[in-house]
């Protein structure tokens, strides 16, 4: 009897142990496909130089009063706006292949390990690569592998002469870099964040970086636990409101999508590194003035 109950454990588990063998062998492109499967389908990406004059001067979402259609002084204040005899309102055009709702920025992609090498640096350099892909998004530049890592080191030494270190930045001390290590005069610090306030940056041609508490992100591919301090940019919307990003925490950060409730709830700035209580933050980068 013992026997028998030997053999049919073994018949039961054996299927088991190969089953999560194979899973084992192939969890890398299963996980691709169970994250293929809930990101949505992304627009068109737009470089800086397509924006106009009026979307880049846009900064703020429209206040209700804004977004209201204007009456029109003489007409009588009980004819309804939508009364057969009202003057119909202009039609909105969108351009062909452009979403009203959706966005996707040109953003060039680096992991902050460019060349494969997780190293010191380059484990701690998700703030500069942040912003090496922002500048290479309004320079118009392609990020090589090698110069991306020769940039890095050069922002690490920058810092540990002006900051006494490059580790774990803040949100100013990376709106700084950005101004004297890149020379870009308007670098905002914003504490308003929300999807409607990243959204007016994005459609206005500017993309966003965002410190976070990284564990929070819940993404996949990062090595458990994730990072405990992290940078990413936010480079689009989809139309489902998904957020896209640049995310160069792992090489498959390119438009890497996060929901809206869980990327906003994880951004927090390094505070010491009490991250998971620091203070919401963005910052935002605006094209520099002097020709490219």
């Amino acid at each position: 009897m013992r026997r028998k109950n030997h053999i049919l454990l073994s018949t039961l588990v054996a299927p088991l142990i190969l089953i999560g063998g194979v899973t084992y062998l192939y969890r890398s492109p299963l996980r691709d496909y169970m994250v293929g499967l809930t990101k949505p389908e992304l627009p068109a990406e737009r470089a800086s130089d397509e924006f106009t004059a009026d979307e880049s001067a846009a900064s703020q979402p429209k206040t209700p009063q804004q977004l209201a259609p204007e009456l029109d002084p003489t007409r009588d204040a009980e004819t309804p706006q939508d009364s057969p005899d009202a003057d119909p309102l202009p039609e909105v055009v969108t351009p062909p292949n452009l979403s009203p709702t959706a966005i996707n920025l040109a953003v060039p992609f680096t992991s902050q390990a460019p060349t494969s090498n997780w190293n010191l640096p380059f484990q701690e350099a998700c703030e500069e690569a942040s912003i090496i892909m922002v500048n290479a998004y309004y320079k118009g530049r392609t990020l090589l592998p090698a110069e991306t890592e020769d940039e890095i080191n050069s922002l690490v030494d920058w810092q540990n002469k002006e900051f006494g270190s490059y580790l774990d930045t803040t949100a100013e001390q990376t709106a700084t870099m950005l101004r004297s290590y890149f020379g870009y005069e308007h670098v905002e610090v914003s504490y308003e964040v929300t999807a409607e306030t990243i959204t007016a940056e994005l459609k206005a041609g500017r993309p966003v970086i965002i410190p976070a508490a990284g564990r929070q992100l819940g993404n996949p591919y990062f090595t458990s636990p994730g990072p405990l301090y992290h940078m990413i940019v936010i480079k689009g919307v989809a139309e489902n409101g998904d957020f896209i990003t640049n995310d160069p925490g792992t090489r498959r950060g390119h438009n890497y999508t996060y929901k809206p409730e869980k990327l906003l709830s994880a951004v927090h700035d390094w505070n010491d590194g009490e991250v998971e209580t620091g203070r919401r933050a963005m910052i935002v980068v605006y094209p520099p003035t002097a020709p490219r």
